[in-house]
């Protein structure tokens, strides 16, 4: 992320003020939740991910962020499961 981890958070932020309830968002807002260290908020995030599908599937995530022009967003290399958070 380069860094930018404050960017991210402010970003999210905003996406989420606008009630979108979508998985590849949910997810993202997740992981920038535990990079903060706010594993509660996280959990929510993750659960809320695979409550809007199922069949999430985080490396779907990765290569979006790979085939992107930018590279504003990378997607960690370890991604939390559900069962990591039960």
């Amino acid at each position: 992320m380069d860094g930018r981890w404050n960017v991210a958070c402010r970003a999210i932020g905003k996406a989420m003020r606008l009630n979108t309830d979508n998985s590849t968002l949910r997810y993202h807002a997740g992981v920038i939740a535990m990079h903060f260290g706010d594993a509660a908020e996280a959990k929510r995030q993750l659960h809320r991910t695979l409550d809007l599908n199922a069949h999430f599937d985080a490396s779907d995530a990765a290569t979006l962020a790979r085939s992107s022009r930018s590279d504003r967003f990378r997607v960690p290399s370890e991604v939390p499961r559900r069962d990591v958070f039960p």
